[in-house]
């Protein structure tokens, strides 16, 4: 994208409320599109210096709590208790890191609840959409010039070393002309783009912890998969931050903010029941190293944001 173009579409929004989400302003952001691929952005990490920790905490504390929906619903009853406290007690415990609820822990929904069986969604299978994602949605989608964008819904997908999804489309929203918004963290990722066939040959982009990817207009309606998930190399700010694995996390996502992040104090970006930089954190560096976490939200309703009648979808 051009420097005129960028300043065409980010001159729009206010630039100070950046930081309120942990971003940088958006007359900084570097915006690409692909030829062949209309209505495709990738934004390089726009997120500030130690934001990163706080959507991550947030997608493994928060997120994965009733009444939103995760896979572990299909196969066990959740107690009270958070995943990340079972995790917290059985990393105490010494027990083995693969044997934690976390690890088993594929996706969450958010909003309304997609059913992965028919593919659709339903009026009455709902939960509140948290509010700082929707924030944050809003805001980059603004940014792009989509001022009418709501956050609907939205997939937490949680990867580890072994994982990977197959080619598949987007389809079962009822305003397809509203962007799908992606948000990446942690350990990077091959992701194929390809057209609205299989007959098109996809691109290959290699997605690192922050980058964001928004498909609207001919693309929002792409083929894409993520064949594999790879070890941090370095990071755009030029170094790494590493343990004796020899995995990777970005230092800009270790390093705490000084901005106000999503209304909360800052440096200690955390909402209550966070210990932040004590135990809690170390265990979700731990985390991290073996994982990647992303995050697509989606505009669910058409414009009016009526749903549908429609007896599948009740």
């Amino acid at each position: 994208m051009s420097d005129d173009e960028q300043k065409k579409l980010c001159g729009r929004i206010d630039g100070l409320k950046a930081a309120h989400f942990g971003l940088e302003s958006p007359d900084t952001w570097q915006i690409f599109q692909l030829p062949g691929h209309p209505g495709f952005y990738y934004i390089l990490n726009p997120f500030s210096h130690g934001s990163g920790y706080y959507w991550c905490q947030r997608c493994v504390l928060d997120y994965p709590c009733q009444p939103n929906v995760c896979n572990i619903d299909a196969h066990h009853k959740r107690s009270e208790d958070r995943l990340w406290d079972v995790h917290r007690s059985m990393r105490e415990d010494g027990l083995l890191l693969k044997d934690s609820p976390l690890m088993k822990l594929h996706w969450v929904t958010l909003g309304y609840h997609y059913d992965w069986d028919k593919k659709v969604y339903h009026r009455d299978r709902k939960s509140g959409f948290p509010g700082d994602l929707a924030g944050l949605s809003q805001f980059v989608a603004q940014a792009l010039g989509f001022e009418n964008f709501r956050p609907e819904a939205a997939i937490v997908n949680f990867y580890h070393m072994d994982s990977s999804i197959g080619g598949h489309t987007d389809h079962s929203e009822f305003d397809l002309s509203a962007p799908l918004l992606s948000f990446s963290f942690g350990q990077e990722a091959i992701f194929l783009l390809g057209g609205e066939t299989l007959d098109v040959r996809p691109v290959a982009i290699r997605v690192r912890s922050g980058d964001v990817m928004v498909m609207s207009g001919p693309s929002r309606l792409s083929y894409h998969a993520v064949p594999r998930i790879l070890r941090n190399s370095q990071c755009r700010c030029g170094s790494v931050a590493g343990d004796r694995q020899g995995s990777a996390l970005c230092c800009c996502w270790l390093v705490p903010s000084s901005g106000d992040i999503v209304g909360l104090p800052p440096v200690r970006c955390a909402p209550s029941g966070w210990e932040g930089v004590g135990r809690d954190f170390q265990l979700l560096i731990d985390y991290m190293h073996n994982s990647r976490i992303n995050i697509n939200v989606r505009q669910v309703l058409p414009p009016d944001g009526v749903f549908p009648t429609d007896d599948r979808m009740q």
